[in-house]
């Protein structure tokens, strides 16, 4: 009772006062602004007005659109922009009301829309997740810190775009350093296709030293000078690799294998180099020779005299 008795003094006060609204309407805004601390009445709408160049600044006569309603009239589209309706405030001169321009690249041919400006100071979910793969860990320098702000390498409020190229993922002592007087950053152009440079940071300190961040490599990004190893068609067999294992017929050696089947659960080496087997075959005929000899003077020793 309390609160619909104060409300209902706040929009008599209006009413008197000249105020257009109806006593509903103002009890209502007056709740919003008293519990949420803001304005009562439209706040946080926006309007998106599609239009091609021509239409806007050659007075072309194609529609613009105008998402949730649909198709509208060019001249109806320019007047919303540039003229001052009867009796209204002009748009751009309302301080409730905030005019930009956004711009919008289509595939010539096709019309297909693939890429805009966004003039929002948040990085959208997607771009973040996109800072946090490419980044890892906090760009600044020696720091390895997880990853806290999505930050403008070039301020938003000096005219840094919300764009991958001008993102980076800082930890939060890094990111409040860098708003301190004497430190600059900015992104280097790239990457460049022909160098296959990564994304890279030139960071200036107010000493006047100058370092360079640039983001880590992925998984299977090659190191300079080193190729990364090409991908063989499916079914081709790798070096070392067997992709059709059979079962070895015994007595047969596998081919990429050192070894051979002398019995049964059991294996022996491949055979030895030729000098070597010379070396064997020698020393075995020698110790032939010898129990030879050993055998017939055993034999001589034990024939009986006569």
């Amino acid at each position: 009772v309390a609160v619909y008795t104060a409300l209902t003094r706040h929009a008599d006060t209006l009413r008197a006062a000249g105020d257009p609204r109806t006593k509903g309407q103002l009890m209502a805004d007056g709740l919003v602004e008293r519990t949420t601390g803001t304005p009562g009445g439209i706040t946080g709408i926006e309007l998106q007005l599609i239009m091609t160049d021509r239409t806007l600044l050659q007075s072309d006569s194609e529609p613009a659109r105008l998402p949730g309603y649909g198709i509208v009239p060019a001249g109806w589209a320019r007047n919303i922009l540039t003229h001052t309706p009867k009796g209204k405030h002009p748009v751009n001169d309302d301080a409730a009301f905030n005019l930009f321009l956004r711009r919008l690249y289509t595939a010539p041919g096709t019309g297909d829309l693939i890429g805009m400006d966004s003039r929002a100071r948040l990085f959208p979910t997607g771009l973040r997740r996109f800072l946090q793969t490419r980044d890892d860990t906090c760009r600044t320098p020696y720091c390895d810190a997880p990853i806290r702000h999505y930050d403008h390498i070039i301020p938003w409020h000096h005219g840094g775009t919300t764009t991958r190229t001008n993102g980076a993922g800082l930890c939060e002592a890094c990111n409040h350093t860098k708003e301190n007087p004497g430190w600059t950053a900015k992104p280097r152009p790239g990457p460049d296709a022909a160098s296959h440079h990564r994304h890279t940071i030139d960071l200036t300190t107010p000493t006047g030293h100058t370092y360079h961040s640039t983001a880590p490599p992925l998984p299977g990004t090659a190191l300079p000078g080193t190729p990364l190893p090409e991908t063989p068609p499916p079914g081709m067999k790798l070096p070392g690799t067997d992709l059709n294992r059979t079962k070895a017929v015994r007595g047969t050696k596998v081919p990429g294998t050192k070894v051979r089947r002398s019995g049964l659960g059991r294996t022996s080496p491949d055979p030895p180099p030729p000098r070597r087997r010379r070396r064997r075959r020698n020393h075995h005929r020698q110790h032939s020779q010898r129990a030879e000899i050993l055998r017939s003077a055993s034999r001589g020793r034990q024939q009986p005299d006569h």
